[in-house]
């Protein structure tokens, strides 16, 4: 058995059943802060041809992309949150985005030198859950009736909690069926 929480993608339910999501997030937005002023929008990042570091196989990459004339020229995709980060410092890019834990996470060691915006109001929001085979019904039923109670109860937002996961107003009961068609 393999288990994986992974970023809700319509392209994702094509491939694997969800559960409903652990958490939604949304990218954030992290830059030098000396002499650059960042864009509030996507589309005034696009409009300004940003040079944008990106995590490979990121669930907003087509959004991103809609916002530049010629996104080739001005995004590039990274393994990983460090390596956009070293990017940025060599300036081979303006800004990078992952996921404000992980951004978050790496600021800590590096107090003052990098800065972020998060969220941007036209950017998609990411649910993540557990991605299961389609074929484990039995698993499937079992995992989401077990998580729908520990979310009654309050034990789940606890955890998210404990772990800097932020718990959005309003997204607290966003189902793996309105996830998957981007509805959230």
């Amino acid at each position: 058995m393999i288990g994986a929480d992974m970023s809700i993608t319509p392209d994702r339910c094509g491939q694997v059943t969800f559960c409903d999501p652990f958490t939604i997030d949304y990218s954030s937005y992290v830059y030098l802060p000396e002499g650059f002023d960042p864009p509030k929008t996507l589309k005034e990042m696009g409009a300004r041809k940003i040079k944008l570091g990106l995590l490979a196989g990121t669930y907003n990459l087509k959004v991103i992309q809609a916002f530049y004339e010629r996104p080739d020229d001005h995004i590039t995709t990274y393994p990983d949150t460090a390596a956009i980060m070293d990017a940025i410092t060599a300036k081979r890019v303006q800004m990078g985005a992952s996921g404000v834990r992980s951004i978050r996470q790496l600021l800590e060691t590096k107090p003052g030198a990098f800065k972020y915006v998060y969220p941007l109001p036209d950017d998609i929001v990411a649910p993540a859950g557990a991605a299961f085979r389609p074929g484990d019904t039995d698993l499937i039923t079992a995992f989401k009736a077990e998580f729908q109670k520990m979310k009654k109860s309050g034990e789940w937002e606890k955890i998210l909690k404990s772990f800097t996961f932020e718990v959005f107003p309003g997204k607290e009961n966003v189902t793996a069926e309105q996830a998957c068609t981007g509805a959230v």
